[in-house]
């Protein structure tokens, strides 16, 4: 089997805990908390992986480049993929100025466009393939995961989505 890795990125509260959670139980080594055991060092003998990073992540706004270095070095280069969850902006902004930094909307909404920059230049520097996922497509069509992991001979795991968005325009 070649090894592969997925990269599951995107702005704070886009879903990438969601997203990585789902490519777990799809049978992915990974973690989908804040601690990820191959920042570490740790599962990279393992044929298929799946790496969190949201953007930013702590004070680094260029996270992404650090994984991309490390899968090549770890022998991944051929089976990298990217995927960029995005969410609602006004849930993500939402979700953002209540458990990240931004300390009202227009700092949220700045740091969404700052971090989809972010990504885009990663995704243009390294000609990875890519796929852009939505919140709302795992939500509303969860076989959304499924079709995509086809294309690389995968198959998506059972998985309990859960919609997020409801509780910030309930209030």
């Amino acid at each position: 089997m070649t090894k592969r890795a997925f990269i599951v990125t995107g702005p704070e509260s886009s879903g990438t805990k969601m997203l990585t959670g789902a490519l777990i139980a799809s049978g992915f080594y990974g973690d989908d908390g804040h601690q990820q055991r191959l920042d570490s060092g740790v599962g990279f003998d393992e044929d298929l992986i799946v790496w969190r990073r949201s953007v930013p992540h702590g004070q680094n706004e260029q996270p992404l480049v650090e994984i991309y270095d490390e899968l090549i070095r770890r022998g991944y280069g051929q089976g990298i993929v990217v995927l960029v969850i995005v969410r609602d902006i006004y849930a993500t902004a939402r979700s953002q100025v209540r458990t990240h930094s931004p300390r009202n909307m227009d700092e949220a909404y700045n740091s969404i466009a700052k971090a989809m920059r972010n990504v885009i230049g990663f995704l243009m520097t390294t000609s990875l393939p890519f796929h852009f996922i939505t919140y709302e497509s795992l939500l509303l069509h969860p076989q959304t995961l499924d079709k995509m992991l086809r294309t690389y001979g995968l198959r998506a795991g059972e998985f309990d989505y859960f919609d997020a968005n409801l509780k910030w325009y309930r209030s």
